[in-house]
C-alpha cells in the first residue's frame, strides 16, 4: 500500500530545526574533543568522558540519520531502499577505518581528527541547506494545493 508522501510532514521541518542543530553540534563536538588526548590529557576520567559523550552524540545522530532514510525510501520498497542506505554506512565505516591509519601516519592523529571534523562540518552545512530547500519546496507544495482546493 502507498502512502501518499505530500500528506507526510517532512523528518527535518522548521520546528525540529533546533534539535538536529543539537545533534550537528554535539557530534562535532565529540569529533573535536578526540583532539584532547593529542595534547597529552590522556587520563582515564577524561578518555571516559570523551568516550560517553561521543557515543551519547552518536546515538542522536544515528536516530536522526534512521529516521531520514525511512523518510527517503520509496515506500513500496522501503526495506530494500533503507537496507541500501545502512549499507552505504557499513562500507563507509569500513573504508574509513582503512583510511584512516594511512592518513595517521602522513599527517599524525590530530590532522586527522581535524580533516573528520572539517568533512563533518562541511556535511552538516549540505543537510541544513537542503533542510531549507526541503523545507521552501513543501511550503511551494502545501500552499499550491491550498490555492487549488475550491
Amino acid at each position: 500500500m502507498a502512502s501518499n508522501r505530500a500528506n507526510r510532514s517532512p523528518s527535518l521541518a522548521p520546528s525540529q530545526s533546533s534539535f538536529k542543530s543539537l545533534h550537528a553540534g554535539l557530534a562535532l563536538l565529540g569529533v573535536l574533543s578526540y583532539l584532547i588526548p593529542t595534547f597529552g590529557f590522556t587520563q582515564r576520567p577524561v578518555l571516559y568522558g570523551i568516550v560517553g559523550m561521543v557515543f551519547f552524540a552518536l546515538g542522536m545522530v544515528g536516530t536522526t540519520s534512521f529516521t531520514i532514510m525511512m523518510d527517503k525510501s520509496r515506500p513500496d520498497m522501503a526495506g530494500t531502499d533503507y537496507t541500501l542506505q545502512t549499507s552505504f554506512i557499513g562500507i563507509g565505516g569500513i573504508i574509513a577505518a582503512a583510511l584512516s591509519g594511512v592518513l595517521a601516519q602522513a599527517i599524525g592523529y590530530r590532522g586527522v581528527f581535524l580533516t573528520s571534523a572539517l568533512l563533518l562540518l562541511i556535511c552538516i552545512t549540505l543537510v541544513a541547506r537542503s533542510r531549507f530547500q526541503i523545507t521552501d519546496t513543501t511550503e511551494a507544495i502545501a500552499t499550491s494545493q491550498v490555492q487549488q482546493s475550491p
